[in-house]
């Protein structure tokens, strides 16, 4: 019996059976022969500790070979060597004293005793033969690339090259294959590297970190941005509800709040939402692995080995910082780690520091509009709209004095997520981070108020401190970002 079938047989399951159905079974063996149960008897918890090692390792090996596209598959027959059919059936010691009486027993002996010895010639031909064909003095030698690894060349003799069509790919057709570009992790585990931001609580536990959120957008975060293609993963448990990805303006949200059983997907470039149903609930108070994949142009999530979802985008020159949060419940997580084949080096001078003050501020004699909440700290201050208002209502600081073109408004913030506005004259505006599309530049002219809308200009990364530059003068305009020039008219 082969080992996928002993197995199954363990388990009790069909060839047949789904991933899903049988986590399922395992879980039910799991609490059938869980040895707590078993607590007054010392001869069951011991046989039951045994069933439990016997259950647990035929399950590992089942996920581990056994799954094709989440379908159990039976091994391939033609895996072991061809069987010769045996000769005639043994009988029972009455049915051969039956047959012995019979007037025909001496022929149908003479008959069987002859199949016989003709089948053992063929056998012992066919083995003498296919020995002399491997230890020929002169047989060429075969090239490593047809041995499976960890074999011995003068002990094992090399795979036959002529498998029916039903063998499964060796890893020596594997091997012909260019290797991967090395895949560069910063760490096993970035927990310890890891900061909070947001008044994000983190307490170490025994099991790891439990976060607590107690703002918006709260989360732990790495300390530098990496850049597509890369590989986050996770291993964690929610209370509740709303767990979490993070990268540059994308989220993958879990259990989200509104409706657990839907996820929902932020691309990292534009922020745009994709909604799925009924892949989005986490099962609670249970470690979960998650693993979000984003290459130069797909994304990819998973959780517990189930894609749940796939899309497509261009995040060829995203260099977004990387984070982990919720809204509302404690989350814990065991460990988390990022894959990166092109990492970004930490920034010794960047824009994680906030720059030097600019000369002449006016800061503090700016006066405010539409009743936003405002908080100060040595930081500098904070702005928050109080509730939700119309465009028109413009929460925001206005300067006490009247400046007369040309002039030059200089600036150094940042942004939770999106929307982050410069405002000059009756109707200007410089939008950077847009609800509707953030990697768009939004200028709209300070007198007439029309728009010039500039395609992969506009995105600045969140809780990262940018300076922002927005000249007017008497025939054109000139918007910058950190130096760079990003409108011009």
């Amino acid at each position: 019996m082969d080992e996928i079938s002993r197995c199954r047989k363990i388990l009790g399951v069909d060839a047949g059976t789904s991933l899903e159905d049988l986590k399922s079974i395992y879980r039910d063996l799991v609490q059938v022969w869980h040895p707590d149960r078993f607590a007054g008897n010392e001869r069951l918890q011991l046989k039951a500790q045994e069933k439990l090692k016997e259950i647990n390792a035929a399950y590992d090996f089942l996920i581990a070979n056994a799954f094709q596209n989440e379908v159990q598959i039976a091994a391939p027959e033609t895996d072991s060597p061809p069987v010769v059919p045996p000769p005639a059936q043994e009988k029972s010691p009455v049915e051969e004293e039956v047959a012995a009486d019979s007037p025909e027993a001496p022929e149908r002996k003479s008959g069987a005793i002859g199949i016989i010895a003709v089948v053992v010639l063929v056998i012992f031909a066919g083995l003498f033969f296919y020995w002399k064909s491997q230890n020929r003095p002169n047989a060429p030698t075969e090239s490593p690339a047809a041995v499976a690894p960890g074999t011995n060349n003068d002990s094992s003799p090399p795979e036959p090259t002529n498998h029916p069509a039903t063998v499964p790919e060796t890893s020596a057709v594997k091997e012909t294959e260019p290797a991967p570009p090395p895949i560069n992790t910063s760490s096993t585990d970035l927990l310890a590297e890891m900061v909070p931001f947001n008044d994000m609580d983190a307490a170490k536990t025994a099991d790891g970190l439990v976060l607590t959120p107690k703002g918006d957008r709260a989360m732990l975060r790495v300390t530098h941005p990496y850049r597509a293609p890369l590989t986050i993963r996770a291993t964690v448990k929610t209370d509740l509800a709303d767990l979490r990805l993070i990268y540059g303006l994308g989220m993958v949200i879990f259990n989200w709040a509104d409706n657990p059983f839907e996820l929902r997907v932020h691309d990292p470039v534009t922020s745009a939402m994709s909604a799925v149903a009924k892949k989005g609930f986490l099962a609670t108070n249970e470690w979960h692995k998650l693993v979000w994949e984003i290459t130069t142009n797909t994304m990819r999530v998973t959780s517990d080995g189930e894609t749940i979802f796939e899309g497509k985008g261009n995040y060829r020159r995203i260099d977004g910082l990387v984070g982990i949060g919720g809204n509302r419940d404690s989350i814990a997580v065991k460990n988390f780690s990022i894959e990166s084949r092109t990492p970004i080096e930490p920034k010794t001078s960047g824009n994680l520091v906030k720059p030097a003050p600019i000369p002449n501020d006016i800061l503090s004699s700016m006066v405010s509009i539409s009743n936003p909440t405002i908080t100060r700290s040595t930081d500098g201050i904070s702005l928050y709209a109080s509730s939700l208002t119309s465009v028109a209502a413009m929460t925001l600081l206005k300067s006490t004095n009247v400046f007369h073109v040309p002039f030059i408004i200089h600036t150094v913030a940042k942004t939770d997520s999106t929307d982050l506005r410069l405002y000059a004259g009756p109707a200007g505006r410089v939008i950077f981070n847009w609800g509707g599309n953030p990697s768009e530049l939004r200028v709209h002219d300070p007198f007439t108020g029309d728009l010039t809308a500039v395609a992969g200009r506009g995105l600045i990364y969140p809780n990262e401190w940018h300076e922002v530059t927005w000249e007017i003068w008497d025939k054109g305009m000139k918007v910058f970002i950190d130096g760079q020039l990003h409108f011009q008219n």
